[in-house]
């Protein structure tokens, strides 16, 4: 989230990460929190089966432009760090589910 900070250009990409980071650190604190307290124990919860989604795309709709990504980066830009964001909060929303 630092590195984030540090980078982003737009202020409304900025100012949602400076609200959101107090709770990344907490969600973080709570899991080594957890984990030191029951390292190796079991929850016992049932395995659920995987469903697949497909969502549609009407013809109102603009289609999503490809784009390249860079593989030699020295500094984010907006597109690249609003990307990693929204995915970082899909994993923590696959992990809490």
């Amino acid at each position: 989230m630092a590195l984030f900070l540090n980078s982003v250009q737009d202020n409304e990409l900025k100012s949602l990460i400076q609200k959101h980071l107090p709770y990344h650190i907490k969600d973080y604190n709570t899991k080594v929190e957890y984990l030191s307290r029951t390292s190796g124990a079991k929850t016992g919860l049932p395995i659920l089966p995987i469903t697949n989604i497909i969502q549609n795309y009407t013809s109102s709709e603009t289609p999503p432009v490809p784009v390249t990504p860079r593989t030699d980066v020295q500094e984010l830009n907006d597109r690249e760090i609003a990307t990693s964001y929204l995915l970082t909060l899909k994993r923590a929303g696959r992990e809490y589910a």
